[in-house]
């Protein structure tokens, strides 16, 4: 009798050691989904005292989706045994793009639960490598094949990237610059302590994952200045008949500064307009006619400025034909300085 209960205890004990060791098993998987997504970028404004903008990626899928097998790695072909579940995408970003012969460096933020994977994951040298995890309780069921399409459920959150250029990088315009990334997304079920190895997903989804692209629409302004607000004021003073003609006053100088090659527009108008003149022509009173100029005889013309612009405005003035007129004459004008 005794030796009939300890084969009993015996055998009782191997089916519990038995059925321990089934329950620990893994699958996992990588997807790319059938159906090209739609990405959704906000423009950026950069100013040329701006080094980096930030930039949002919307617009990946979530839910259950059509998806492509691309990895798989299973200890269970077929089984219903509960299982943790971990949902993972997975973002790779090149660290660095050229547009335009000009360096713009990216990074996917820490941000809306997006986080650098482990350790002991094997990150490839010159990508930005992100993921973001939701761990559920699931089954495992079946070990999907390689280059088959399931249905199956993805998880996604909108990304946050930093884009850094150089500080005087682009000149000022409207810009379309192309950014690739690489995106899939992983299922991993496991039950009790065993989960499968991971240290090359990253290299998987260079190799085999999903490349697509965006266009980040970047907005570059130059940011000008006036260093002095206010009316501008030019005196002809005393003049004699004989001084009178083309007599010129002392510049009055408006100064401009520009963080970059920015284009300034300068023109000079005449409030009292001179038929047969050009536009900087005013009316002096009964007197005669000034003319505005600035630089030399400019009135209207375009600079490519860094740094100042000195911009210093006189007044030409022509007495009318005939016999001079004593009195005390003015005019006016306006200076228009557009930054473009």
């Amino acid at each position: 009798m005794k030796r009939e209960m300890l084969k009993l205890i015996v055998l009782f004990l191997l089916l519990i050691l038995t059925s321990f060791s089934l329950s620990a098993e893994y699958q996992h998987f990588l997807f790319i989904p059938n159906k090209q997504i739609e990405i959704h970028t906000e423009s950026v404004n950069l100013e040329d005292d701006t080094v980096s903008v930030k930039a949002f990626l919307s617009g990946l899928v979530n839910g259950y989706q059509p998806s492509r097998v691309i990895y798989n790695n299973c200890t269970a072909t077929h089984s219903t045994i509960p299982a943790k579940q971990s949902k993972t995408s997975w973002l790779l970003i090149p660290r660095e793009f050229v547009f335009q012969g000009q360096r713009i460096r990216v990074s996917i933020d820490v941000y809306n639960g997006w986080r650098t994977p482990t350790s002991s994951i094997q990150l490839p040298a010159g990508y930005d490598v992100k993921i973001v995890q939701n761990i559920i309780d699931s089954r495992l069921e079946i070990c999907w094949q390689i280059g088959g399409t399931v249905n199956t459920e993805l998880y996604w959150e909108n990304a946050q990237l930093t884009f850094t250029v150089s500080k005087q990088g682009f000149p000022p315009g409207d810009y379309k610059i192309p950014i690739s990334f690489y995106y899939g997304y992983e299922e991993h079920k496991y039950s009790g302590a065993t989960v499968a190895p991971i240290a090359q997903l990253a290299y998987i989804l260079l190799q085999h994952g999903r490349k697509d692209w965006f266009d980040l629409d970047v907005a570059v302004r130059s940011r000008c200045h006036l260093n002095n607000y206010g009316p501008v004021s030019l005196s002809h003073g005393r003049m004699t008949s004989d001084e009178a003609n083309g007599n010129k006053t002392r510049p009055a100088r408006v100064s401009v500064t520009c963080d970059y090659n920015a284009p300034v527009k300068v023109e000079l108008i005449g409030n009292q307009r001179v038929a047969g003149r050009t536009k900087n022509f005013t009316r002096c009173g009964s007197g005669g006619t000034c003319e505005l100029t600035f630089n030399g005889g400019e009135y209207d013309k375009t600079y490519n400025t860094t740094g100042n612009l000195d911009i210093d405005v006189i007044s030409t003035f022509h007495p009318n034909p005939g016999p001079a007129i004593e009195g005390v004459f003015s005019g006016s004008g306006v200076l228009k300085v557009i930054f473009e």
